[in-house]
């Protein structure tokens, strides 16, 4: 995830400032918590809740330090947020349920390959925007897809189990899926990248 040098100008349409490098990248490279005074700080999942904003990187150093200081900056008020342990696994819980949700879309949109055949077909033919392998796929063939995606100039990600594939495709067992190129699966691929950041961010 792209990061850009932090500046004094106000952010511009389609930007926003980090809470806890205070970085200004695009808006999509954040995560959005909103302030209410009656509930607190409280994590915007979906987006589009009624608050006042406050966005952060999917990273625990940036939440860490926006916990420390950066909401309250941010806010222009002193506030008492929750513990950033907490609020990382938070988000991470939060993405993981998007990209759960979203997988589910763009298969009702008919927009997913199923299978090791269908997603190397697709391969093939240029029609993949990113791919998703089992990270429970222990067979030999499984392991060859694995290591001919990986040389792919596409994002190749191992999550989730080949029987929770299974019951989103209505089958038993699916070891790879394939996304085509298209806004939802877009930002699938988004959230699975933020994913990684948050739960192996370098350092850690």
């Amino acid at each position: 995830m792209s990061r850009q040098l932090a500046s004094n100008t106000q952010s511009e349409p389609g930007t926003g400032r980090c809470a806890g490098c205070h970085q200004e990248v695009a808006r999509r490279d954040l995560e959005r918590f909103v302030y209410d005074e009656r509930v607190g700080l409280t994590y915007d999942m979906r987006g589009g809740a009624p608050g006042r904003e406050v966005l952060v990187h999917p990273l625990s150093s940036c939440i860490s330090a926006a916990t420390w200081a950066g909401f309250a900056r941010q806010l222009g008020e002193s506030i008492d947020p929750p513990e950033a342990d907490e609020l990382v696994e938070t988000v991470r819980q939060g993405l993981q349920r998007r990209v759960r949700d979203g997988l589910g879309e763009v298969r009702r949109l008919g927009n997913l390959f199923v299978g090791i055949e269908p997603t190397l077909k697709a391969i093939d033919e240029g029609q993949i925007e990113c791919i998703i392998v089992a990270d429970d796929a222990d067979s030999r063939r499984a392991e060859k897809f694995l290591e001919r995606c990986r040389g792919l100039d596409v994002p190749v990600f191992e999550r989730f189990e080949a029987r929770e594939f299974g019951r989103l495709c209505g089958r038993d067992r699916v070891v790879a899926i394939g996304l085509k190129p298209e806004q939802r699966a877009e930002q699938v691929g988004r959230d699975l990248e933020k994913l990684a950041c948050i739960e192996y961010e370098p350092g850690d």
